[in-house]
């Protein structure tokens, strides 16, 4: 479930996936798991904490059955937690819709890939704070997925379907080099 230390570099974020479908962004604290956010029949995903106090997560499933009638069922999103219990201080909310695997770094830059209508094919975007698109990074790649930004923000680790293989690729956000990490005829999942 992609597990993520917490500030306090004991606590770890995850997400867990329950047989009805439905999620939950929790944490675990002293051995005792602490349910942040519960939705049924709504996979929870990737989530990752924000220094300026807020989990974000991915909401839904990827397809196109999914985001009929609501398009925010399939999005990113985010809710504020007390900075020291992780504990929800207000109402979830959709950061971007139709959007899928979030990433935070430790300035608090946010990046996820796009979903497109075409079949599994996405792009990066890095956002403001207020949730404007500040730029698109790289082109849009097929299997796009698992975007992990560097903590001082400058790179991007992300799984990529190239020529008929999944690999890591690594994207620069201030330019626009992309380097292809992983060679490996396997599968290679970040």
């Amino acid at each position: 479930a992609y597990p993520h230390y917490l500030p306090d570099g004991v606590s770890l974020l995850y997400a867990v996936l329950y047989d009805d479908n439905g999620g939950a962004i929790a944490s675990q604290i002293d051995g005792h798991q602490n349910i942040i956010i519960k939705l049924d029949h709504a996979p929870l995903a990737s989530p990752w904490y924000d220094p300026a106090g807020y989990i974000v997560y991915q909401r839904g499933h990827r397809t196109v059955a999914d985001l009929a009638p609501d398009p925010t069922s399939f999005a990113v999103w985010a809710v504020q937690v007390d900075r020291s219990s992780f504990v929800p201080i207000g109402d979830p909310f959709s950061v971007a819709i139709q959007q899928q695997g979030p990433s935070v770094s430790s300035d608090g830059t946010l990046v996820f890939s796009s979903a497109s209508d075409e079949v599994e094919s996405g792009q990066m975007a890095l956002l403001a704070r207020d949730g404007t698109v500040m730029r698109h990074i790289g082109k849009p790649q097929a299997y796009l997925s698992n975007p992990d930004i560097s903590p001082d923000g400058t790179r991007i680790a992300v799984n990529a379907l190239v020529d008929g293989n999944t690999d890591i690729w690594i994207h620069d956000s201030t330019h626009s080099g992309t380097v292809r990490e992983t060679y490996y005829p396997g599968l290679d999942w970040g």
